[in-house]
């Protein structure tokens, strides 16, 4: 079980710090080749707010979002929130490589729907692999 993180009241994560990074709980992200190549040859799971394409891998975690949503700080946003969510599920992630992408919906749901939803698609993937 992942250690707790505090979050404002966004859904923010307040401060990542060191030890979180280093133990794996704020999961790293893939190189732009393997983010591709689970983007196309990945399984798809959709969520209300989210999608979620997964390979078998060591772990690595990506996050991409619509242009839709606007510039870039309000994708950095949507991407801090989800991230957030992700170390908030505490799930073991360890066999798998996968790709949470967000639309629209990803900044107007509540934080609380993202992250159930989040929890859900990832327990998904988990008994899929």
């Amino acid at each position: 079980v992942a250690p707790r993180v505090e979050l404002d009241s966004l859904g923010n994560l307040i401060e990542q710090p060191d030890h979180l990074v280093q133990s794996g709980v704020v999961p790293k992200g893939p190189s732009k080749t393997r983010f591709e190549q689970i983007f196309s040859q990945g399984q798809r799971i959709r969520g209300e707010v989210c999608s979620i394409i997964f390979l078998p891998g060591t772990g690595l975690v990506g996050i991409g979002t619509s242009r839709k949503i606007g510039g870039k700080p309000r994708r950095n946003f949507v991407k801090r929130r989800m991230r957030a969510a992700i170390v908030e599920a505490g799930l073991d992630l360890q066999s798998l490589d996968c790709v949470f992408m967000v639309g629209t919906r990803g900044v107007s749901e509540s934080y609380e729907l993202l992250s159930k939803d989040v929890e859900s698609a990832l327990k998904k993937a988990l008994a899929a692999n």
